[in-house]
């Protein structure tokens, strides 16, 4: 069973580092945001108009910008660089 994480901000939103905010494209920064809420890649899919495996690329290439091994550990590096509000 899947368990859902609340990402609370503490204090002001991280600021972009550096080109962390270059590093993704638009479409991946939307893939992300969604996993970050908890959607499955079908939900992301159905959302933004695309099919589940061009999901899965999508987070795939987020992963591998990363250094990430999952979901949780992406969407973590994602919040810390100050990619994800």
């Amino acid at each position: 069973m899947w368990t859902r994480i609340a990402l609370k901000p503490r204090g002001k939103p991280a600021k972009p580092r550096d080109g962390a905010a270059d590093l993704l494209t638009p479409r991946e920064r939307s893939v992300l945001g969604l996993v970050a809420t908890g959607r499955t890649n079908r939900q992301i899919g159905t959302e933004l108009f695309i099919s589940e495996k061009t999901v899965s690329v999508h987070l795939s290439r987020v992963l591998a910008k990363l250094g990430a091994t999952g979901r949780t550990e992406e969407v973590s590096a994602a919040c810390e660089r100050g990619m994800l509000r």
